[in-house]
């Protein structure tokens, strides 16, 4: 199922967009099956980036966990990675998070999602202060909100290639 992407005053679809996904791992025993107590560490990360065409299937790297629930799922200790969400980056926009990426079904959501343009003015100085952060090994608290709250820093764990690749889409874009 497509992803759609729309200008938020046109309504016209943006044929081609940054997808970056945002991670959180957690390693160790928690209670609750993962919602209760816990002793372990977690972090959350952005990594697998893609650039997404209008009309292609929306396919993006899943989370995965390793490890044993205990006592009818009251329990679980091992390491899990969860996908959080994902921020959409189109240049000349507002980069949005957003989290809901199925419906009940399974498939992927079926309200557009709409970015906002960013002032011509601004959007040189915007597009190199998201370069800046994406460059970071490290992303502040702050600065990561645009990435979704995880209540505290986020690490980037993009390859090399894939930066180029956003570098690329970034400073190319319309």
């Amino acid at each position: 199922m497509p992803l759609i992407v729309l200008d938020s005053r046109t309504f016209r679809h943006l044929q081609r967009v940054l997808i970056i996904p945002r991670y959180s791992s957690f390693k160790g025993a928690s209670s609750g099956a993962g919602h209760g107590p816990s002793v372990g560490s977690d972090r959350c990360y952005l990594a697998h980036p893609f650039v997404y065409e209008h009309g292609t299937p929306f396919k993006v790297n899943e989370a995965k966990a390793v490890g044993v629930v205990w006592g009818l799922g009251s329990a679980f200790s091992g390491q899990g990675i969860s996908l959080d969400g994902v921020t959409v980056v189109a240049r000349g926009y507002e980069p949005l998070w957003f989290y809901d990426l199925w419906n009940q079904q399974g498939a992927t959501r079926r309200q557009p999602i709409e970015l906002a343009r960013i002032p011509d003015a601004e959007t040189e100085s915007r597009t190199r202060q998201l370069l800046t952060l994406l460059r970071q090994p490290r992303i502040s608290d702050a600065e990561a909100r645009q990435f979704g709250y995880c209540g505290g820093e986020v690490s980037t764990q993009f390859t090399a290639r894939e930066l180029r690749m956003i570098e690329e889409f970034i400073d190319r874009a319309p």
